[in-house]
């Protein structure tokens, strides 16, 4: 069993809202996956979406809120490596960010951390993609 960590452990940056999928990223290892939710608003036009980018673990399945924000068009996010995930994005209002994610398999001394970074960019254009 693994244990996923990242310094906070109430239940909103664990349970997943109501809402749809946008893009899906494996980890290089193929032990993480991270993800980019649109979270439902329901018919209001005076709230601008939310995008939401989550890590979770595949063994088993925990996941963990990284990132929300709004006022934007896009989040783009590449792994750069199994220990590393970076977060493009040309103009945001992030308002809750964690810069890792770690989970440890119990009874084991295996563990796997992972670094988040934000890399802010003129245009997304300038968000290269790298294909791992």
């Amino acid at each position: 069993m693994w244990l996923v960590s990242a310094y906070n452990k109430s239940g909103e940056y664990h349970t997943l809202p109501p809402g749809q999928e946008l893009n899906r990223q494996v980890s290089p290892n193929k032990s993480l996956v991270a993800f980019v939710w649109l979270p439902d608003i329901g018919d209001s036009v005076m709230v601008s979406q939310p995008y939401q980018i989550w890590v979770e673990s595949l063994r088993p399945a925990e996941k963990q809120l990284v990132l929300e924000a709004d006022k934007t068009d896009s989040l783009l996010m590449t792994w750069r490596s199994p220990e590393l995930l970076e977060i493009c994005y040309s103009n945001a209002q992030i308002y809750h960010f964690w810069n890792s994610f770690l989970a440890i398999e119990q009874n084991s001394s295996e563990r796997q951390e992972v670094e988040i970074v934000l890399r802010k960019v003129q245009s997304m254009k300038d968000c290269k993609i790298q294909n791992l």
